[in-house]
């Protein structure tokens, strides 16, 4: 399903329960690709772009990705709602891991 204007809308996850959107491998990626040109389904426009100094300071210190999400139906979010977990709270023999492909 794609939205006017939007990217491409991921099926719903909950099939396969919770999840995290980076890891320790992914995340630096991200903000590399945060300097590079928008892809075809990025809604990032082109003035939004790091520059390439700013990505290696960031790279060398601290950051935080904070994903804001909105709802796309005319109906209320009742089910399934957004969580937070902090990460040391959680069981490593609890985890599962896979990997998804971009």
């Amino acid at each position: 399903q794609s939205m006017k204007g939007g990217n491409a809308i991921q099926e719903p996850l909950i099939g396969y329960g919770v999840h995290n959107d980076y890891t320790m491998t992914s995340a630096p990626r991200r903000i590399q690709q945060l300097a590079e040109p928008p892809s075809k389904n990025d809604t990032r426009k082109e003035d939004c772009r790091l520059r390439p100094e700013d990505v290696e300071v960031l790279l060398k210190g601290r950051w935080l990705f904070v994903n804001v999400w909105r709802n796309i139906s005319n109906h209320p979010v009742e089910k399934f709602p957004l969580a937070a977990c902090d990460a040391k709270s959680v069981v490593l023999d609890d985890l599962v891991v896979f990997e998804i492909r971009y």
